[in-house]
């Protein structure tokens, strides 16, 4: 592989384990988590490094960047690209960190992000620390992770504490994974390979030095890399985006002799056809609407420009379509061939199913961006401090 210090580099590599994962989606799929040889390649890769800022030796990859590195480990296997998409993280989160913080929890550029940021544990204010309980669900790639992050509502003499909107304060922890405790619960019908587990403290109570929390609201980074809550979610899209190209491409192969080959009736030739054609309409169309929407959006936070409530919505929207359409596109493809059995496309369908069930998958998160596209008035606040 090439020396990881260039998006080049990055994407080059992902696109070298996306030609060799799909003869190891089985084996992950049975093993319930990424192999170990697998999270090496992941990390020779240069994948999980992705988001470090550049002042720390970081290639610092633009959203645009990091969902073109995704799907090129996607079109390989999903449960992998899912696995990179959570640990590199780790670049997000030192930028909400102070840098002292930061290199504590972070030592070098590929260490491995994971948890749930999602406000479900409880965090009591105890003499510049912060006491944490609670469980977080489905916590992808734990199994493999460095540091574990954990949303929790704050407490202040026992009260839930506000902020200075009123809203219940909100505090992303961070510990090494020694300090958790990985619970074996993760049985879902998709995206298996991903050890999607809950994660519970070690002990009790997990005491964490406040220096070791942060708010998605206040970046210690000023850029576009770190703007606000939704920086999380940018790069979501590449992960649909390549398991479609992959089913479609895995599909295309099948029908052409490729891939084991299969015996098509003639009748059902120009359904196929047909099907693998809409497919394609369908993947072209959504990844269009992600990669321009992420670019302007890009573009305007460069500026230093704020993020109006339409540039807000229109990221939701282009997320969720590339996730509904890769669960069209996997239907489409397996009502098509009309077999059934537990391969390539059986697979498929059954990740999107679950990738589906994600937030920023499932359509229930319509009403985020029908709450924006009504509020013409809200913006976001340029990036930085």
């Amino acid at each position: 592989m090439r020396k990881p210090d260039t998006f080049a580099d990055i994407v080059d590599n992902a696109r070298a384990l996306g030609d060799a994962l799909g003869a190891r989606s089985d084996e992950i799929e049975r093993r319930g988590q990424l192999p170990p040889d697998v999270v090496e390649d992941l990390i020779e890769s240069g994948v999980f490094r992705m988001s470090m800022p550049a002042d720390w030796g970081g290639p610092e990859l633009s959203p645009m960047q990091q969902v073109a590195v995704l799907e090129e480990i996607a079109r390989g296997d999903t449960s992998a690209a899912w696995c990179a998409m959570t640990g590199s993280d780790s670049g997000v989160y030192v930028g909400f960190l102070e840098d002292v913080a930061a290199r504590n929890l972070f030592p070098h550029l590929d260490t491995i992000a994971g948890g749930s940021v999602a406000s479900v544990g409880r965090a009591d204010e105890i003499d510049g620390a912060l006491r944490i309980s609670g469980q977080w669900p489905h916590c992808s790639g734990v199994t493999h992770a460095d540091v574990i992050a954990a949303g929790c509502v704050v407490f202040k003499n026992g009260t839930p504490a506000v902020d200075s909107r009123g809203r219940p304060e909100i505090r992303i922890a961070m510990a090494p994974l020694s300090h958790w405790r990985v619970e074996s619960n993760w049985h879902a019908t998709g995206l298996a390979g991903t050890g999607s587990h809950d994660m519970t403290p070690l002990s009790k109570y997990l005491v964490v030095p406040e220096s070791h929390t942060f708010s998605l609201e206040m970046p210690t980074r000023a850029g576009p890399a770190w703007h606000g809550r939704e920086t999380l979610f940018r790069k979501l899209p590449g992960v649909p985006l390549g398991a479609a190209r992959g089913v479609i491409d895995h599909v295309t192969r099948l029908i052409e002799g490729e891939d084991g080959g299969i015996r098509i009736p003639l009748q059902d030739v120009s359904d196929i056809k047909r099907s693998l054609a809409d497919a394609e309409m369908q993947l072209g169309s959504a990844r269009a609407y992600v990669y321009s929407v992420l670019d302007d959006q890009w573009q305007q936070l460069s500026e230093g420009r704020a993020l109006s409530s339409r540039a807000r919505a229109a990221a939701w929207l282009s997320r969720l379509n590339a996730f509904q359409m890769y669960r069209s596109v996997a239907r489409l493809l397996y009502d098509g061939l009309r077999r059934v059995d537990r391969g390539p496309v059986d697979r498929a369908l059954r990740d999107a199913e679950t990738l589906c069930q994600h937030i920023a998958g499932h359509r229930r998160s319509l009403d985020q961006a029908a709450g924006l596209l009504l509020d013409h008035t809200m913006t976001s606040p340029p990036a930085g401090r």
